[in-house]
C-alpha cells in the first residue's frame, strides 16, 4: 500500500516537474526579458526543487529511501525552506507586475524577504531547537510550539499580495488595470485552498497540482502582457487602445467627460540622426514616463497607450474639461523637468491634441482620434 501510494505521489510531482520546465525553457528563450519575467522564471526553479524534495519526502515517508531520523529531518527541512522561498518569490513576482519601483532596492528586497529567512533559520535549527517540529525516537515527524510559523509565512506573502491587488484594483486613478489587479489578486486562492487540503489529507498530491496550473496562469498572463504592451515603454499598445476606446464609447458614463489626448514627441528624427536611435529611444522613454506621471497623479480614470513611434494617446475620463488641460500642462512640465536631469544636449519637446467626446454623439474610435490629430496638426503649425 505504501509502495503504490508513494509512486503515484511522486508521478504526480515528476508531471508538473516536467510541465514547469516547459515554461521555464520558453522563459529562458525569450528575447525580450523583463524583471517579472526573471522573477517567475526564478520562482519555477524554487518550485522545481521544491517538487524534488516532496519527491524525496515520500520516497522516506514509504521507507523505499531508508526512514532514519536524519532524512526525515532533511526532507521537511528542504521542502519548508523551497515553500517559504517560492511565496517570497510570488510575492515579488506579483509587486513587480504591478510596476511597485519601490521594491527593487536592496533593502526593501531584505525586508520582504525577513519573514522568510527567519523561517528559514528556525527550520534548520529544527535539530536543536524543536521550535518548529522534530523527530521522535519513533522516527515520526512532530509539530514543535511554533509550527504554525511554517504555515503563517508562506499564506503571509499569498494574501498580503492578494490583498494589494485588490486595492490597486478599487483605486479610480489605476481603473484601466483593475482586471489585471483583479486577476492577481485571484490567482493564490487555488494553491492556498488545496494547500490547506493537502494538509489535512497530506498523502494526495494536491498542492503540486494547484501550483503548476496557477504557475501556468500566470506565464500565459504575462505573455498576454507582452503582447498587450509596447516592449520599450511598458505602456498599452495600439491594439489595447482601440479596445479600451470602443468599449468606452459603448459604456459611456454619463457623469464624466471623455476625452481622446495625443501626445507627439517635436523633432524626434531630428534626434535619431543627430545623436543615434539609442538616445532616440530614450527620449520616448522620458516622454513615456512623464505621461504615466501625470496620468498616476490624478484621481480619475486615464488610460495610456503608445500609439506611434513619437505619439502616445491618452484616453481620459474626467468631471471638468480644466482637468485635461491641467494633465497636458503637467505632462509638458514633467517632459521638460526629466530632459533637465538626463543632463543632454538637446531640448526635448511635446506637442499635444484634444478631442472631445459630446453627449449622444454616434461616432467612431478611429473618428474621435483623428480630430485629435487634427488639432495636433494645428497646434505643430503655430509652434512652426
Amino acid at each position: 500500500m505504501g509502495y503504490s501510494y508513494s509512486l503515484y505521489y511522486a508521478e504526480a510531482h515528476i508531471a508538473c516537474i516536467i510541465v514547469l520546465l516547459v515554461i521555464l525553457h520558453r522563459l529562458i528563450k525569450a528575447i525580450d526579458k523583463q524583471s517579472s519575467q526573471i522573477i517567475l522564471a526564478n520562482m519555477i526553479v524554487s518550485t522545481v526543487f521544491y517538487f524534488g524534495a516532496e519527491i524525496f519526502w515520500v520516497l522516506v515517508d514509504a521507507d523505499i529511501i531508508l526512514k532514519t531520523s536524519y532524512n526525515v529531518y532533511l526532507s521537511n527541512v528542504i521542502t519548508y525552506i523551497l515553500i517559504g522561498t517560492s511565496s517570497f518569490l510570488w510575492f515579488m513576482y506579483t509587486e513587480n507586475l504591478q510596476n511597485n519601483r519601490h521594491i527593487m532596492t536592496m533593502k526593501a528586497q531584505f525586508l520582504i524577504a525577513l519573514p522568510a529567512i527567519i523561517m528559514s533559520l528556525l527550520i534548520i535549527f529544527a535539530y536543536k531547537t524543536n521550535y518548529v517540529f522534530y523527530v521522535d525516537e519513533n522516527g515520526s515527524l512532530q509539530n514543535g510550539n511554533f509550527y504554525l510559523v511554517l504555515i503563517l509565512v508562506p499564506f503571509g506573502y499569498m494574501i498580503a499580495s492578494s490583498l494589494r491587488a485588490f486595492y490597486r484594483a478599487s483605486r479610480k486613478d489605476l481603473y484601466a488595470d483593475r482586471e489585471v489587479y483583479i486577476s492577481i489578486g485571484l490567482f493564490p486562492i487555488f494553491p492556498m485552498v488545496l494547500g490547506i487540503f493537502q494538509a489535512i489529507f497530506w498523502r494526495i498530491p494536491l498542492l503540486c497540482y494547484g501550483a503548476t496550473i496557477a504557475i501556468l496562469y500566470v506565464y500565459l498572463a504575462s505573455v498576454e502582457n507582452m503582447i498587450s504592451l509596447d516592449p520599450l515603454t511598458q505602456l498599452n499598445n495600439r491594439t489595447q487602445l482601440r479596445k479600451y476606446l470602443l468599449n468606452k464609447l459603448k459604456n459611456l458614463d454619463p457623469s464624466l467627460m471623455l476625452f481622446v489626448v495625443i501626445v507627439d514627441i517635436d523633432k524626434l528624427s531630428s534626434i535619431n540622426e543627430q545623436y543615434g536611435r539609442i538616445e532616440g529611444d530614450n527620449a520616448i522613454i522620458r516622454v513615456s514616463d512623464a505621461v504615466k506621471d501625470a496620468c498616476s497623479s490624478q484621481r480619475n480614470r486615464f488610460f495610456c497607450s503608445r500609439y506611434n513611434g513619437d505619439e502616445f494617446i491618452i484616453v481620459a475620463e474626467v468631471e471638468y474639461k480644466a482637468e485635461v488641460n491641467w494633465l497636458v500642462d503637467q505632462i509638458k512640465a514633467n517632459v521638460k523637468r526629466a530632459n533637465a536631469n538626463s543632463g543632454v544636449e538637446y531640448s526635448l519637446t511635446v506637442s499635444t491634441g484634444i478631442a472631445q467626446h459630446f453627449d449622444n454623439e454616434p461616432i467612431t474610435a478611429e473618428t474621435l482620434v483623428a480630430r485629435a490629430e487634427n488639432e495636433l496638426g494645428h497646434q505643430k503649425k503655430s509652434i512652426l
